[in-house]
């Protein structure tokens, strides 16, 4: 919670406040993965993204962001022409969509893949989703 005090700009005096905020369940919400990516590989289609935070992570040194959640989970959802075919539940920042699952889901193996991620919250169940269609 902060305390904020709102004046209109151009006045002196005036302020509103402190008027106590804190940020709503949007704040509690967790963020939406990025750089979401997807290859091919002997095991089906290996899908990754990179994990993002609120919590202290604004560093450059290229190390990975603190976990601001109590467990690292994330929802995968596989994307077809009428909506959502698979749903898959991981702990780390990838997933494999076999190509048992591909042939069940489409009957052929896909020339590009539509995917959806979203970290799992201790707060919010689901976050913010990170969705994209990667040509394979």
């Amino acid at each position: 919670t902060l305390n904020w005090l709102a004046e209109a700009a151009g006045t002196a005096g005036g302020s509103l406040g402190p008027v106590a905020f804190a940020g709503g369940i949007r704040a509690e919400t967790p963020i939406a993965p990025a750089h979401l990516d997807a290859q091919r590989t002997e095991a089906g289609i290996r899908l990754t993204w990179i994990r993002r935070s609120r919590l202290d992570s604004d560093g450059w040194e290229g190390e990975e962001v603190p976990l601001d959640e109590d467990i690292e989970a994330y929802q995968v959802e596989i994307v077809g022409d009428g909506g959502v075919v698979r749903m898959m539940g991981v702990t780390t920042p990838q997933a494999i969509y076999a190509d048992a699952m591909e042939i069940e889901d489409f009957g052929t193996p896909q020339a590009a893949v539509r995917f959806r991620v979203r970290q799992r919250g201790s707060r919010v169940a689901l976050g913010v989703p990170a969705e994209r269609m990667i040509v394979l």
